[in-house]
């Protein structure tokens, strides 16, 4: 019997599982199982949510969800609707964007919404000469690139960013 189990105890995954548990059950465990999202605030919950509920996003998790509904082809509308609504992007920052392109002067928002969030980002000490106000250093791996980016802002502005290799 080739496909079948001939121990009762045993429990052929997933097909079984999910027999067992019907199909919404099945498809729950195994969303969860692949770590899917699954927190409310999650980018792909955010794009989903109703224009009323993405009033309460913050801006940064909006524009992040905005990058996840681009890459994954999911619901875009009500997120760039919220965004334009808050302000958050200019028209060159909306282009930018488009061709997951970041420039000086570009706002955090911008930064998220063309390259998601970082790997990692930590606050760093002012270059000498220039006024001591929060910096941030943002690392990201692009997508075409081999080796970290390093993004570095200043009140909520891209200041300049540099490849690891340079």
């Amino acid at each position: 019997m080739t496909g079948t189990n001939s121990n009762p105890k045993i429990l052929n995954f997933p097909a079984e599982f999910t027999r067992r548990l019907g199909f919404y059950g099945g498809t729950l465990v195994l969303l969860a199982a692949l770590g899917l999202p699954a927190c409310t605030g999650s980018p792909f919950w955010i794009s989903y949510k109703s224009p009323e509920k993405l009033k309460e996003v913050a801006d940064l998790d909006l524009c992040h969800a905005y990058r996840f509904a681009l890459d994954h082809n999911t619901n875009l509308q009500n997120v760039a609707a919220e965004i334009n609504r808050r302000g958050l992007l200019t028209e060159d920052e909306w282009t930018d964007i488009r061709f997951q392109k970041i420039r000086k002067g570009m706002s955090l928002c911008g930064l998220y919404a063309a390259w998601g969030p970082p790997l990692a980002f930590s606050r760093v000490s002012a270059p000498p000469g220039t006024p001591d106000s929060p910096h941030r250093q943002f690392i990201y791996r692009h997508h075409t690139l081999s080796t970290p980016v390093y993004v570095y802002t200043r009140n909520g502005t891209i200041q300049r960013w540099e490849n690891s290799a340079e």
